[in-house]
């Protein structure tokens, strides 16, 4: 279960992180 939440936590920042980036 925190596993999943976890990986929800990362796909969501993940494009964030792309935004930011460029």
């Amino acid at each position: 279960m925190v596993n999943t939440l976890f990986l929800t936590y990362v796909g969501a920042s993940l494009p964030l992180l792309l935004l930011f980036t460029i």
